[in-house]
Formats: structure tokens, sequence, C-alpha cells
């Protein structure tokens, strides 16, 4: 028997067409127009599609995500066997990597999506979702949490990041690269993810504000006194370098720690946040001592994400520090 597989589409630029009276593309097209542009789909599972929301990706909410994995959970307990869910390409690593942390299941799940809308010639849509139809059918896929498929590269949702406006090659994942890959009518995945962090969320989920901020040249902490003016729970910074700040937001940062949790990330995007190389006023050093938390391997994105679902929680900043350590133990 064909395995089966729920695709559950929320809008993004794979669904986007233009009625003719206006400017652009917009999220107009259903699941099952998706499903029946991709050849040869009905022989590799039994689809199910689901028009679950037709929004363009940036206006796509935590608690849409909540309610998408609730759905997810009620379709395996039904008997589906893996899930694809398709959306725009704007905050996919985001959806990626947020339901990677709260998803507890076994079979696989897999984003995609396209940078090339319907109407355009070489849309990548129905190759992005017929791969990812089948990473999501493969035992190979079972038990690595969430996958994210573009291309013809697997990436595992908690190192994927989108690294292109426009190319169809958009989706990288940093520091290991793609996990695997699709060719001709195989799946194949060579590198084997052996933990997955994930976080119990309460039952009921009230979300507090997280801010992010990305620090450059001549800053001197201004937005941070807005952040907590504005009642922010918690404030995520992309810094410099190996995670580095101008010397003149050192003394914000300092009154900062001491009323909510704040996160260091690097604004690169790519690479281990240092910890003990550097001490001057604004270093590593210098802001870990003032009770700043190293984001680690997470990019600011990402430390958002994390520093969000565990104050959601209610926990304590001795807590969020050993859950972020525990990322690259």
């Amino acid at each position: 028997m064909k395995p089966k597989i729920k695709v559950f589409t929320l809008g993004g630029t794979i669904a986007m067409v233009s009625d003719g009276s206006e400017r652009g593309v917009s999220p107009k097209l259903k699941a099952e127009s998706l499903i029946n542009a991709v050849p040869g789909i009905s022989d590799i599972a039994d689809i199910d599609p689901v028009t679950f929301r037709q929004l363009p990706s940036p206006s796509i909410s935590y608690h849409d995500i909540f309610d998408l994995l609730s759905e997810i959970y009620r379709s395996l307990d039904n008997g589906t066997n893996g899930i694809v869910i398709t959306q725009g390409t704007d905050t996919l690593e985001e959806t990626s990597f947020l339901l990677d942390r709260i998803y507890t299941g076994q079979a696989p799940i897999v984003t995609t999506g396209a940078m090339r809308n319907p109407t355009l010639p070489g849309a990548d849509g129905p190759s992005n979702i017929l791969h990812a139809v089948m990473v999501a059918a493969s035992s190979e896929a079972c038990g690595l949490g969430v996958l994210t498929v573009f291309n013809g590269d697997i990436h595992a949702a908690r190192f994927v990041q989108k690294g292109h406006t426009q190319s169809p090659a958009a989706f990288t994942s940093s520091p290991i690269g793609p996990i695997g890959w699709v060719s001709e009518s195989k799946v194949r995945i060579i590198s084997n993810l052996n933990k997955r962090y994930i976080i119990d969320l309460n039952n009921k989920i009230q979300l507090p504000k997280v801010a992010l901020l990305k620090v450059s040249m001549g800053d001197d902490g201004s937005l941070i006194d807005t952040v907590i003016d504005k009642g922010f729970d918690g404030l995520v910074i992309e810094g410099t370098g190996g995670g580095h700040l101008p010397a003149a937001m050192v003394e914000k940062i300092t009154k900062a720690v001491a009323k909510i949790p704040v996160v260091l990330a690097s604004r690169i995007g790519s690479g281990e946040l240092l910890r003990e190389t550097y001490m001057f006023p604004g270093s590593e050093i210098d802001l870990m001592d003032k009770g700043i938390i190293n984001s680690g391997l997470m990019n600011g994105l990402q430390a958002k994400i994390i520093l969000t679902l565990l104050l959601a929680n209610g926990v304590n900043t001795n807590t969020i520090i050993s859950e972020f350590n525990a990322w690259l133990e």
C-alpha cells in the first residue's frame, strides 16, 4: 500500500497568482490546485490536501503554527504516515525551526515552498512538492524531526536558513550543509541527527513579547530603552562578529539584563558565538560577566524562538541558560 501523506498549505509564493485586476500576485491557490499541478505525485503516495491558511508568510503567527501542530497530531492519530507543509519562503526557516522544537512525534514532517510563483517560467513549486512528498513518505526520514526540502536538497530544520532573495537554491544549512538530497526516485539521507531539542509547551500558551535587535556601527543602545519601556519580556541582540557590541551600548545592556533575559547572538548567521577570547567593553567575556545569555550556535531568529517558548513556559534565567548551552552538548 502507498503511504498516506497529508499536505497542509499555508499560502505563500507557491500558491500565488493574479486575477488580472491587480498588480503582482497574492496567495489564492488552494491545496487541491497545488497537488494537481504535480505530475506523478499519486504514484508516490495517497495525498490528502488541506488548505489550512492562505497567507503571505510574514503574516503567519506562532498561534497559526500551534494550531497546525494540533491538526498534524490529529492526522497522525488517524493513520497519516507523513506530513508536508507548504508556505511562503520569507518565514519558512522560522516555521520549520519552531515546529522542530515542539513536535514530539516520529513521523516525518517536511516543509517546502517556492521561489518562483506559478505564473513564472520555471516555477519550482511542483518539483519542490514532489520531492517533499517523497521525503515524507520515506522511512529514512522517520525520527529526524522536521525537515525542509528545497531545490532537491534535504535540510534539518534546526540548521536551515534562507540565504537568497530570489534564487531557487535559496536555502542553505549552517554549519553542516544539507543532510541529504533527492535523486530521481530516491531519497538519500547521509547525515543522521542523533539529538532532538524539544520544548514541552504548557497547555495554556500565553506568548511573551520578545524583541530582536541587530547591532550596527555607531549604535548607542537607545532602542534597548524602548524595549524596556514598551514592556517586552525578553530581548535577543544580534551583535557583531563572534558576539560583540559597541562600548556605548554596555551600560544600557547591563540595566536591561537586570530586568529581562537578554540573549546575545551574532548578526553573521553562521558559526558559534565566542565565550572566552576577547576582553574589552562590549566583548563576549564582558557581556557574559554582566549576565547576558550566550546563544551558542543559534542565530538571532532561532534564539528568539527558543527564548519565546521558554518564557511562555515560565522558566527562570538559569533554566534558559541551561537550554541554550544544551544545544551544543
